[in-house]
């Protein structure tokens, strides 16, 4: 299992400061992979998302991760993202790097 590095500013329907928070942060890579066909969605209006190349990574742990760089972005994502599919964030991989 390997991480990622965000190494820019993440697409998104969080705020833009929630967003940004993410870079900098190594988070492993999820062991659970969406399954074939799976429809991600925004994280504000739950809207399908087409066309996304990225990684998985679990939103729990990353969130914990993100929570000590800083708890009000995490904050955001605990109340705002509860629902998401498989418990996955997936980083576009424009905005990451493999460590």
């Amino acid at each position: 299992m390997g991480k990622i590095r965000i190494v820019a500013c993440p697409p998104g329907q969080a705020p833009e400061d929630v967003r940004e928070a993410w870079v900098g942060l190594e988070i492993p890579l999820s062991t659970k992979q969406p399954p074939a066909g799976a429809v991600f969605r925004g994280a504000v209006d739950k809207a399908p998302i087409k066309d996304i190349e990225g990684y998985a990574v679990s939103r729990d742990v990353a969130v914990r991760m993100l929570r000590k760089k800083n708890p009000k972005a995490a904050k955001w994502w605990r109340k705002n993202a509860r629902w998401l599919i498989k418990n996955l964030l997936i980083f576009p991989k424009n905005v990451c790097q493999l460590v």
